[in-house]
Formats: structure tokens, C-alpha cells, sequence
């Protein structure tokens, strides 16, 4: 395989054929967000979590006009305990139980699908930014922008915050 860079194209070449290909350069793209030390920073268990995150997954809305709905609700607290969430608005699934919880987001659910293709490591690592959040395993990084929501909009669909507000389980 042989490639070449002429302006803003690549020509790559193998045997008989070659391509050329589009190219721009790394400038023209923003710079990606870094976690910063002011974050909240939780480490999990990674088998765990990622299986949690799993089947969660499998539950979330996959209609994008129900923006909240297509997200998983993330909390997770320093001592790594974390709670997963999902509905579609028919059908809700939650695993693990924490009481105190000090970071919380509804992240998109493909989100999941790129945490599964890192490295198998013990823990994961979940860092809470100002409306990014950050998963750190290994080698991997995966950055993103948490589904904006009021949290009105994301009140009530825990089965523990509905049973609080009395409203019981169906």
C-alpha cells in the first residue's frame, strides 16, 4: 500500500488501483472537549456497568422526536455505586440502587454501543463535566454531550422518585 497527499487529497495506491481520495486537515475541526479538574469523577466496575448499560440500552426510546426518552439517566456517586435508567415511555428498566447520588446525566444511547467497543479494563472511569460527559477506559475516550432536558422533564420516570411522590408503580 502506498499513499501520497497532494493539496487536500490523498492518493492511495495498491497493485493495480488507486484512489484519490477528499481530505481536510485536522484544523478545521473543533478541538475536543478535555475533562477538566473541577468535574465530578466516578469509577465503576467495568464487566457491570457496561452489562447494566447493555440492557438498558435495549429499552430506550429509539425515536429522536422523544429526545430525553432516547438517553439512559446516569447517576453515580464517588464510592462507585451508579444507577441506569431507561424508558421508552411504555416500558421502564433501572439496575443498581444508589441513595446518594453526586452526578447525574441522560446520555444518547449509542453513546453505549462506542463504550462496548473499548478495551476489556477493570473500571471505567465517568467524568461529569458542564453538559459533556466523559468515559475513560484504558487507552479509549469517549466524549458526549448530555440530552438537553430541564430536569422537570426528567423528574419522575425513577421508580424510587415515583414511589416517593406516591405515585406507586403500574
Amino acid at each position: 500500500l502506498e499513499q501520497a497527499t497532494a493539496g487536500d487529497q490523498v492518493l492511495l495506491c495498491c497493485g493495480s488501483s488507486s484512489y484519490r481520495v477528499a481530505s481536510q486537515h485536522a484544523d478545521d475541526y473543533p478541538e475536543l472537549p478535555t475533562p477538566q479538574a473541577s468535574d465530578t469523577t466516578c469509577s465503576v466496575n467495568s464487566a457491570a456497568f457496561l452489562d447494566a448499560c447493555h440492557h438498558a440500552r435495549s429499552v430506550a426510546s429509539s425515536d429522536e422526536s422523544k429526545g430525553v426518552l432516547c438517553g439512559l439517566n446516569l447517576r453515580c456517586n464517588p464510592a462507585g455505586g451508579y444507577q441506569v435508567a431507561a424508558t421508552d415511555g411504555h416500558r421502564l428498566i433501572e439496575f443498581g440502587s444508589i441513595t446518594d447520588h453526586t452526578a447525574e446525566a441522560t446520555i444518547p444511547a449509542r453513546t453505549i454501543q462506542q463504550l462496548e467497543r473499548f478495551e476489556v479494563v477493570d473500571t471505567i472511569t465517568v467524568v461529569f463535566g458542564s453538559g459533556v460527559v466523559h468515559f475513560l477506559a484504558g487507552d479509549g475516550q469517549a466524549a458526549r454531550s448530555s440530552v438537553e432536558a430541564s430536569r422537570g422533564e426528567q423528574r419522575g420516570w425513577l421508580a424510587g422518585e415515583r414511589i416517593a411522590a406516591g405515585a406507586g408503580i403500574e
